[in-house]
């Protein structure tokens, strides 16, 4: 089967629900815009790491390398290679290694210059594109996740690629003290308000998330439900420890390290408050 054959039979969204695409093997979500998952599988990341490709008359842009994993990265840059298109920028939505890890390879491995940093960008900050004025991206400032946070918007075809910042199935861990509550939520209210339920939004984890604003909204619900949870417990006396096992559980050392980061955050968050 053919490259382009393998892109045609699965050409579709990755929904909830639906199984992960193949390492190796582009998923076209729609014209312009692949999607190469990462084989870094975990408790962190998942699947694995979502790298976005995307494209238009003979220019690309690829959001997230991905980490530092020779075959993925070569299977992105094979890919661009095979279509001879002129690979423009190379974009991190944040500094987390199974994000970045792998751009100084696929910088050699395509002979881009290197990263493209957007992250100290001004909201709203325009990301030229292609052959046509209208393809332009926009880059908006969304930490919470961590400090750094970006997410970049294309309007010509009503996509957002948030990172980390949302996910599908689960709201986001927090990389406390770097990432915070009031900030994480501060940007999700930011995203609601720039997209409405007709927008994709495209993750650095997991399936596409769809209504937007609608799930954006109830995200943001359930963290208020866990920031009071958390008060509940603090208040009767629960230390940072008592108040992962009794919310998480034995879920693993690598599920615990997160629960506790993101408790640690929210713990933050309501001494604030008080």
């Amino acid at each position: 089967m053919s490259d382009t054959q393998e892109e045609v039979a699965t050409s579709q969204l990755w929904l909830e629900g639906s199984p992960p695409p193949r390492p190796g093997i582009p998923l076209t979500l729609r014209n312009g815009i692949q999607l190469f998952l990462a084989n870094n599988p975990s408790s962190w990341t998942f699947e694995g790491t979502n790298t976005w490709v995307l494209t238009d008359a003979g220019h690309a842009i690829v959001i997230d390398p991905g980490p530092e994993d020779e075959p993925h990265q070569r299977a992105v840059a094979d890919w661009i290679r095979a279509r001879e298109l002129r690979l423009e920028h190379l974009v991190i939505s944040h500094g987390h290694w199974d994000h970045s890890g792998g751009l100084k390879a696929l910088a050699a491995l395509t002979g881009v210059a290197g990263v493209t940093d957007l992250r100290g960008s001004a909201d709203g900050a325009s990301l030229p594109f292609g052959a046509n004025s209208d393809q332009e991206l926009l880059v908006y400032r969304t930490p919470g996740h961590t400090s750094d946070g970006i997410t970049l918007l294309w309007p010509r075809h009503k996509v957002a690629f948030v990172g980390d910042s949302a996910m599908a199935r689960v709201n986001p861990y927090i990389h406390h003290p770097d990432g915070t509550i009031t900030d994480i939520l501060e940007s999700m209210d930011k995203m609601a308000g720039l997209v409405d339920d007709s927008w994709l939004l495209l993750s650095g984890h997991g399936p596409v998330i769809t209504s937007p604003r609608t799930h954006l909204v109830r995200r943001m619900e359930s963290r208020q439900r866990r920031i009071a949870e958390v008060r509940g417990h603090h208040e009767n006396g629960l230390d940072e420890a008592q108040i992962v096992a009794a919310m998480y559980g034995d879920r693993g050392e690598q599920t615990q390290r997160a629960a506790a980061a993101t408790v640690s955050a929210l713990l933050a968050h309501i001494t604030e408050r008080n």
